[in-house]
């Protein structure tokens, strides 16, 4: 059955680049491109209301991790990247509209039935494959709970070297050592990058701090435009509009084209600063 979607968002540059994008690789299918009045934010009242959702979805689950795990939760570390997509999963399985149904079961026309745990909760994870050292090898392993694939309701799991895996099986700790502060810590997997493998997506605590100069530094050196490659920094600094790159790294794309000699000058002058 041929589904006709209907794509309304502001008339930010992005968000048009996107939804264009989307119906034109759809085709033939029926994909209508809306966009609100200029500042006009009411017009877009479910979009509105769904982000009002997420909102108090994200900072109920951040409170409630904050007072498990006796820390602050800083929003620019790969838990609180978990944090947030858990808390669109608990929208998506839980959260009970109207029509007595939730997101889940009008996509998939079935009630979830996966086992539900608290975020950033210990768990013995189970590896999967063939394991270097034979029927003797260790095949529980700790590690932190973060959530669930969408696609395969396995569990995603960071282990103790900070890396974040699948597993199908998990058992939970005791409930006095259901919560550990130095894995929480420790996450360095991220959504887009599970594995944390290195590259240009370098997550951002990982970018290393410019140290603050005292008198009797010399001046550092002009910053390399090399660097700005790195998405993070235009997480800081914001993207530019009028920047072709900008909105192609705000679109999730790693390759495009590059930033224009305006970008780069503004993004080089606020990290000298």
């Amino acid at each position: 059955m041929v589904r006709k979607i209907v794509f309304k968002s502001d008339g930010e540059n992005a968000a048009r680049d996107f939804m264009n994008e989307f119906a034109r690789k759809r085709k033939e299918l029926p994909t209508v491109v809306e966009t609100s009045k200029s500042y006009d934010s009411k017009s877009n009242g479910r979009a509105e209301g769904a982000i009002r959702r997420l909102e108090s979805q994200v900072r109920t689950l951040k409170i409630a991790t904050e007072r498990n795990l006796g820390i602050v939760t800083d929003v620019h570390t790969p838990l609180f990247d978990w944090l947030v997509e858990r808390s669109a999963d608990v929208l998506t399985t839980c959260a009970v509209g109207t029509d007595g149904m939730t997101p889940y079961e009008r996509f998939k026309s079935t009630k979830y039935h996966g086992e539900m745990i608290e975020f950033a909760s210990m768990v013995l994870v189970k590896l999967q494959g063939k394991l270097q050292g034979g029927i003797m090898t260790e095949r529980w392993i700790p590690g932190l709970w973060l959530g669930k694939r969408w696609s395969t309701d396995e569990n995603v799991v960071s282990v103790a070297s900070g890396r974040v895996v699948r597993a199908r099986d998990v058992r939970l700790f005791p409930a006095d050592k259901a919560f550990d502060v130095n894995f929480a810590k420790n996450v360095v997997g991220t959504p887009s990058n599970p594995s944390a493998v290195e590259n240009e997506e370098t997550v951002l605590h990982d970018i290393p701090r410019a140290p603050v100069a005292r008198p009797e530094d010399p001046v550092s050196a002009p910053v390399t435009r090399q660097v700005i490659r790195l998405k993070a920094y235009f997480e800081i600094f914001g993207y530019s509009a009028d920047c072709s790159k900008c909105r192609a790294m705000m679109r999730g794309e790693i390759v495009g084209p590059s930033h224009t000699v305006a970008c780069r000058n503004r993004v080089e002058s606020e990290m000298e600063k």
